[in-house]
């Protein structure tokens, strides 16, 4: 099995806040592995965070961070929305390790790019 240790954010300024105070100052590395993203979420929606991501990665040279877009709704705007705003995969609710673990295993490596 795999540890794992989780960090939740209860709406998308907090998810923003907590990759931002998660980079470690002298080595430049992110703490996340993998970010989870809800679609819709209050103060800030998953698109919009997510895109705050990737534009902080790029305008402080950080390596590109793992994001899965996460939601109920399979309708094609919203997923396409998720992905225009720059999410690597997406998983569908409900979520079972088996699940996660295979759109987790099929991303490129950190740092990559697409």
């Amino acid at each position: 099995r795999a540890a794992l240790k989780v960090k939740f954010a209860y709406d998308g300024s907090q998810g923003y806040n907590a990759f931002v105070n998660s980079i470690h100052d002298k080595e430049r590395r992110v703490a996340f592995r993998c970010i989870i993203m809800d679609h819709q979420m209050p103060e800030m929606n998953g698109p919009e965070t997510v895109k705050r991501i990737r534009l902080f990665e790029q305008t402080n040279n950080l390596p590109r961070t793992k994001i899965l877009g996460h939601t109920a709704f399979s309708a094609k705007e919203e997923v396409e929305t998720f992905y225009d705003s720059g999410i690597d995969g997406m998983i569908q609710k409900p979520v079972t390790w088996e699940a996660f673990k295979e759109v987790v295993d099929a991303l490129p490596a950190a740092g990559n790019g697409k």
